[in-house]
């Protein structure tokens, strides 16, 4: 059998691994939405739709037959609005105007599409503002959500698949300096805590940030399998290395959600999975729908 031949089997054994290891959204989770299925034929949505319920503090992001919604604390408001402020390059990825914003005390909380969730940040003006910031959520329908060991949020499905999750929180104050900050899972909500103190400079910074439409990830790799013998190769040799599609793709995504700015990203996904996982992160289809915010 021919290199050429041996690389298509091989496309042709993870495509039908990936296929079967599903992306199917249906256990118990935090609160339920409506339910993702990714079956035959391997269905993804294109884009990640993020709107604000009118007459509510709710944020929907959706695609299709799923949805996962966030809720601000606080009072709505058209005229408050939480800006980026003095954060490291590569953190903020909210488009245009937000969709939602809210006022609490002496903060302000505003809600951006990042294309993929949303990116809400809260601008914290002063040291009488509350620590503690709750955020009511609404998960995938049967999704389980989990604090992981870098902080972040991650949402599993019932057959241990990632649907999405929260990236690892961060804070900074008005000098850009970092703030202790932390998540918690308090029953139906996420907490974001912040742990400014007499020597921070406000207004300090911070987001809770989702990421959903991680079944377009794993599809896009899928198709990229299936059409392509020389991506099949570089991606089973990935997946031999670490054990699974999932997996390699779980440690290759935090990688690239650890660090800040487009450089330092790359190399934390090549540190992570080696030269290989760079070729891949390469192909530009995947770098969408896996990686970019």
């Amino acid at each position: 059998m021919s290199n050429r031949s041996k690389l298509g089997s091989i496309g042709s054994l993870l495509l039908v691994a990936l296929v079967a290891s599903g992306v199917v959204v249906s256990s118990a989770g935090v609160a339920q939405a409506s339910p993702v299925s990714l079956g035959e034929g391997v269905h993804s949505p294109s884009k990640v739709s993020t709107v604000a319920v009118p007459g509510t503090n709710i944020v929907v992001s959706g695609a299709g037959a799923w949805s996962a919604s966030i809720t601000l604390p606080g009072t709505a408001s058209s005229e408050a609005l939480a800006k980026p402020g003095k954060i490291p390059d590569g953190l903020f990825a909210g488009q245009g105007e937000p969709v939602l914003s809210t006022k609490l005390n002496s903060a302000v909380i505003s809600s951006y599409a990042t294309g993929k969730g949303t990116q809400t940040l809260i601008n914290i003006a002063s040291n009488t503002a509350d620590r503690e910031y709750r955020f009511p959520l609404s998960l995938p329908a049967g999704s389980k959500a989990a604090i992981d060991t870098d902080g972040s949020v991650v949402v599993r499905t019932a057959e241990g698949a990632i649907a999405g999750g929260y990236r690892a929180p961060w804070a900074y104050d008005a000098l850009g300096r970092a703030v202790p900050t932390r998540f918690s899972l308090d029953g139906e909500g996420l907490v974001q805590s912040i742990d400014f103190d007499q020597n921070t400079a406000f207004p300090v910074t911070a987001d809770p940030s989702d990421f959903w439409g991680w079944a377009k990830c794993i599809a896009t790799v899928t198709a990229e399998v299936a059409a392509n013998a020389l991506v099949a190769g570089k991606v089973a040799k990935l997946v031999a290395r670490f054990g699974s599609i999932q997996r390699t793709f779980e440690i290759l995504f935090r990688a690239w959600n650890a660090a800040s700015g487009l450089e330092k990203k790359w190399q934390a996904v090549v540190a992570a999975g080696g030269g290989l996982a760079g070729e891949v992160l390469g192909i530009a289809s995947i770098k969408e729908a896996c990686f970019d915010s």
